[in-house]
């Protein structure tokens, strides 16, 4: 809160000049939520005096909101292809693969530009797979929830015949 100020201006723009400017709110309250879309934004505020004199505007100070975390990651082996799919809206995204579900063990990284991917089948063994969203700017979510996928090995064909003659 500032001394002797009665209210609040508050600019929200695309550049620091504020002229591609998306918000402007007067506002008694110190604290203000708006919902913006996920991007990079400048922000600065200024002091309003009961008797309607404005004090000078702050410094505009740059925010960036990143794109809201992907979301119902599934997955599925198809040959020899790991596909994953999954719900976001970013610019791109990067899919992770590990070992363990802490994601300590990192076995590989996939960017995408979709929310859907299609990789090479993994090795036999337990797997977790993770999605990331990046924004325009470069900001990144918080990774999606996990997703467990077990990676069984193939069974040769030709095993079909051994058993056939047991019957």
């Amino acid at each position: 809160a500032s001394r002797g100020a009665a209210r609040y201006g508050l600019e929200v723009g695309r550049d620091a000049g504020m002229a591609d400017r998306v918000l402007a709110r007067e506002t008694d309250q110190t604290a203000l939520a708006e919902a913006l879309p996920p991007g990079k934004y400048f922000w600065r505020t200024r002091a309003l005096e009961a008797d309607g004199q404005a004090g000078p505007w702050s410094a505009a100070s740059p925010v960036i909101l990143p794109p809201p975390a992907p979301a119902g990651l599934v997955a599925r082996l198809e040959g020899d292809q790991l596909i994953a799919e999954w719900k976001g809206e970013a610019a791109a995204y990067r899919l992770e693969v590990a070992r363990d579900a802490r994601f300590g063990q990192i076995v590989s990284r996939h960017p995408a530009r979709e929310a859907r991917l299609a990789i090479a089948r993994p090795e036999p063994g337990d797997y977790w797979l993770r999605v990331t969203a990046l924004g325009a700017e470069g900001v990144e979510s918080l990774p999606g929830p996990a997703l467990p996928v077990a990676v069984q090995p193939d069974r040769p064909w030709w095993l079909l015949l051994c058993v056939v003659p047991l019957l």
